[in-house]
């Protein structure tokens, strides 16, 4: 008998531990669902205009520069990871814990300052509108880091070069400038970049797209 009412306390304890253990494992799951996420993913496609030598300014008129820049597109797939900084909940905190306890779902719609890194692939031959096109750019990949700030300035400072061993010689100082427009889960895009290996070269050219962003990593932190 005393053997038996040992075995029923051992199990009514062990019992006791895992809820314990599952009602904390539920409620530190809840806390985190809770919470904005701190990352988030883009990948899109751009496209991305024939880049133009910065002297065509002094003998062009504004019609004849956009002319020459948009003469050919290039397919631009773009890749990019990013930390959030600075974040604005909404909805607000105490609205998501009555979601969260209530077992509706909601969608996370903070937002935030971004700083990542962003990679570009310029696809060739370009999408030609005229006779006499440039088939092939000096580069094909742009590495850079990008800052998104009160949420719809962008703002790079990269490099462009070639996919090959030859890319540090001809890799070009690259900085962007530009605005994001979300809309829902997508990015409407649409930048100036400015390409110079600070000797004779100096290129300017602009891209124009849409980004699916992605959000993950909560902390697991209270």
């Amino acid at each position: 008998m005393r053997g038996f009412l040992l075995i029923f306390l051992a199990a009514v304890l062990s019992l006791s531990t895992y809820a314990q253990s599952s009602s904390y494992s539920m409620s530190n799951n809840s806390d985190i669902r809770v919470k904005p996420y701190n990352w988030c993913f883009k990948f899109g496609y751009q496209m991305f205009s024939n880049p133009i030598s910065t002297d065509l300014f002094k003998t062009n008129t504004v019609h004849g520069v956009f002319k020459e820049t948009s003469r050919s597109m290039y397919s631009n797939f773009t890749f990019g990871i990013y930390k959030k900084f600075g974040l604005k909940e909404r909805p607000k905190r105490a609205v998501r814990e009555r979601y969260v306890e209530a077992g509706i779902k909601f969608r996370d719609r903070s937002w935030s300052d971004l700083v990542g890194l962003k990679y570009e692939f310029i696809a060739a031959p370009p999408l030609s509108f005229s006779q006499n096109t440039q088939e092939r750019l000096s580069f094909n990949s742009r590495l850079s880091i990008d800052v998104m700030l009160a949420k719809f300035l962008n703002l790079g400072v990269g490099a462009a070069f070639l996919t090959d061993y030859t890319a540090l010689p001809q890799s070009l100082f690259s900085p962007s400038v530009g605005m994001t427009f979300p809309v829902w889960r997508f990015n409407l895009t649409g930048h100036f970049h400015y390409f110079t290996n600070f000797n004779q070269v100096s290129l300017w050219n602009f891209s124009g797209g849409v980004l699916y962003n992605i959000n993950f990593g909560r902390s697991a932190r209270r």
